[in-house]
């Protein structure tokens, strides 16, 4: 069976714009990775990677595919064709997801980019429990966390305590949320309606006139 591509973003739209905007700056910051136009197998095992350690950052990350590294830095490419159709958007999350417990959320697309195609992932932060590597493999092991650490443009296991502190933050933080959540949820079901102010007063003179 022929694969299929990632979906094509309408340049309208905010995700193709926010990818625009990183292919225009060309900035490496620890909240985007660029790669050049290789197969999806060879890639396979660093976009899985990459995927759990961007979902572990606040407000996620994206990877970029048809950027090349050269001495003069980093140069737009695009991703040739007989590359892109190694691209399908089920395979590469159900890659991701067969590593990642519990699940990574991503969109999977292909942006143009001044006449040129660029495979680009989206991947969104945890929304409960940070994520974990579930199996062995040859990159890595069952119960490994990858962060991309603070100061470097990398993905990697924590080599301190301290890389782990926003990561124990931000889990904090949606922990914490729940709980008002609950609470407030809670207090809903158990707390009787009140009268409003005025079917109180209504209430008070009746009682008045008796």
């Amino acid at each position: 069976m022929a694969n299929v591509q990632p979906s094509r973003l309408p340049e309208s739209s905010p995700l193709a714009q926010l990818a625009i905007g990183t292919l225009d700056t060309l900035i490496e910051v620890r909240a985007v990775e660029y790669k050049r136009s290789e197969s999806f197998s060879s890639l396979e095992s660093h976009i899985i990677k990459t995927s759990m350690a961007m979902a572990n950052l606040r407000d996620g990350g994206l990877i970029i595919i048809g950027v090349a590294r050269q001495p003069s830095g980093l140069v737009r490419t695009g991703i040739s064709a007989a590359d892109l159709n190694t691209y399908d958007a089920d395979v590469i999350l159900s890659a991701i997801n067969k590593y990642a417990a519990p699940a990574v959320d991503a969109v999977v697309a292909t942006v143009e980019h001044k006449k040129e195609d660029y495979v680009v992932i989206f991947i969104e932060e945890f929304s409960a429990t940070p994520i974990i590597c579930a199996k062995d493999s040859a990159w890595g092991n069952a119960g490994s966390i990858y962060i991309r650490p603070r100061g470097f443009v990398e993905t990697r296991t924590p080599r301190s305590g301290q890389e782990l502190d926003e990561l124990i933050d931000l889990a904090a933080e949606k922990r914490a949320a729940r709980m008002i959540r609950q609470h407030v949820s809670l207090s809903a079901v158990v707390s009787p309606p009140q009268p409003s102010n005025a079917a109180y007063d209504r209430e008070i003179a009746g009682l008045e006139n008796l």
